[in-house]
């Protein structure tokens, strides 16, 4: 589930791919590992998601994108790959 889909759509030429984009809610994302549901997350440098610390939380509250809700043990989703992601809430 997201918000947006950035970039152009598939046409019957060829297959051009979106970039999704949440904007609330809980979404299926790529986070570095398992946390405790309600932990705080912030962007790494490798494009996942991870735990920002509590000095960053006080600092820098704007940076925390996400908090970790729960592991998705499925390979599938509502016909959606999980691929190893985790569900975040948004």
């Amino acid at each position: 589930m997201y918000g947006f889909g950035v970039g152009t759509k598939h046409t019957a030429a060829k297959e051009n791919r979106q970039l999704p984009i949440c904007i609330g809610g809980f979404i299926l994302a790529y986070v570095d590992k398992e946390y405790e549901s309600g932990t705080a997350l912030t962007s790494s440098g490798n494009g996942f998601l991870t735990e920002i610390s509590q000095e960053y939380k006080i600092r820098y509250p704007e940076r925390i994108v996400a908090t970790y809700y729960k592991a998705e043990k499925e390979k599938m989703w509502n016909n959606i790959e999980v691929n190893g992601r985790h569900w975040v809430k948004v």
